[in-house]
């Protein structure tokens, strides 16, 4: 769809945040609150983007849609024992991948999977 993820340094060199490029504007996608940096990595073509940021207690997975990012482990449930790090990539059907770390300290690779109007941990 023309448009482009990734991250870049802010304005004053001070930290890297993920930002969309479309139609020849790039677009500061900030961080999650707490946050320091945050880097995209993944875009469907909706404009849908996924990555990483930095929270006051470490590197959450997040999901930019509709303007605002979102936490992806606000949709797992928290006994679960896994905290996502990182999304890699979102599917035109809303399916995103990722790798997440145990409470044990085991890193893994997850899918949430959508379901209606939310996804799934799978």
């Amino acid at each position: 769809a023309g448009e482009v993820a990734g991250f870049s340094y802010t304005l004053n060199n001070a930290t890297e945040h993920a930002f969309l490029w479309s139609g020849g504007l790039m677009t500061d996608l900030g961080t999650l609150p707490g946050g320091f940096s945050s880097a995209a990595s993944g875009i469907d073509a909706a404009g849908n983007v996924v990555g990483g940021s930095g929270t006051s207690t470490g590197t959450h997975a997040f999901l930019f849609t509709n303007g605002a990012m979102a936490d992806l482990n606000a949709l797992i449930a928290p006994n679960l024992g896994y905290t996502l790090i990182g999304a890699s990539g979102i599917s035109a059907n809303g399916y995103i991948t990722g790798y997440c770390k145990s409470s044990a300290g085991i890193y893994s690779a997850y899918l949430l999977t959508p379901n209606f109007c939310f996804w799934h941990w799978a």
